[in-house]
């Protein structure tokens, strides 16, 4: 039994893993002459994640155009009809495994995660099979109305989630009296074994007012390549976001609407 919520500020949650592998050095893209490999992999991987589901592939990456080594060439989401809320990428040296709303919990999403994480490395070409990977992952929310409960996005960093910002009189005397400063805060936290690094920025969610939080957590050490050893480390990563979104948003617990959740047998 866990506690989800209803009404959540998430926006998407992004499992993501890199590694190093052929290139040249200071050039971030593979030519289209040199692109054999990972254009093999991308085969494989299109056709074991269509196995599972994911039969719409979208290239982002066109056909003979050079591939960013750390950016997706392409995407996958689940044949239609199926649920919306799980999507993969995958390029040269990255892959990320996406949750969206409704999201109900990393116990639900972490199998489809890992089936992944499998179907990657069983494809992933020579020498990079056995190449260790570095693991992070993201949490992007967006609170808006009735989560701010009518403050505005600096008000409610401030008051709400306790993120205080002090702005000199040196600035603010220059201030126009009647305008607040925008919201722009970045954080980078060392952990025992990583780094975890938060943003909150004044913007949009639709067409909403919003205070955006982007919070990842990633590892220092490299992860071996086995499916079990990266859930680990997502794992351990997801239990630092979850501690401080939970605490962070005490304040507006009954506005985001908890209700139990216990997740049916498979």
């Amino acid at each position: 039994m866990t506690t989800v919520f209803r009404n959540p500020p998430l926006i998407e949650m992004i499992a993501e893993l890199r590694w190093s592998g052929r290139a040249q050095a200071g050039i971030p893209v593979i030519p289209p002459g040199a692109n054999g490999p990972a254009e093999d992999m991308f085969l494989q991987w299109t056709a074991r994640m269509g196995a599972l589901g994911y039969e719409h592939v979208e290239r982002l990456v066109p056909p003979g155009f050079p591939l960013p080594l750390d950016a997706p060439t392409l995407r996958v989401k689940q044949k239609s009809g199926a649920p919306q809320n799980t999507l993969f990428q995958l390029g040269p040296r990255l892959f990320t495994a996406n949750a969206t709303p409704p999201y109900l919990s990393w116990t639900e999403f972490a199998p489809t995660a890992r089936k992944g994480v499998e179907a990657l490395l069983a494809v992933r070409p020579e020498p990079e099979a056995t190449a260790p990977v570095q693991v992070a992952l993201r949490y992007i929310d967006a609170f808006r109305e009735p989560l701010l409960d009518g403050q505005t996005p600096m008000r409610f960093l401030r008051t709400t989630l306790g993120v205080a910002v002090g702005i000199p009189p040196a600035i603010t005397r220059h201030a126009k009296p009647t305008a607040e400063p925008g919201t722009l805060v970045q954080l980078s936290v060392p952990l025992a074994d990583g780094t975890m690094r938060i943003q909150f920025a004044e913007g949009l969610a639709g067409d909403e007012a919003a205070l955006i939080m982007d919070m990842r957590v990633s590892q220092t050490e490299s992860v071996e390549p086995d499916a079990e050893a990266i859930m680990r480390a997502l794992g351990r990563a997801r239990s630092i976001t979850h501690a401080v979104f939970m605490e962070l948003s005490v304040p507006i617990a009954d506005l985001m609407q908890p209700q139990a959740y216990e997740q049916e047998e498979k």
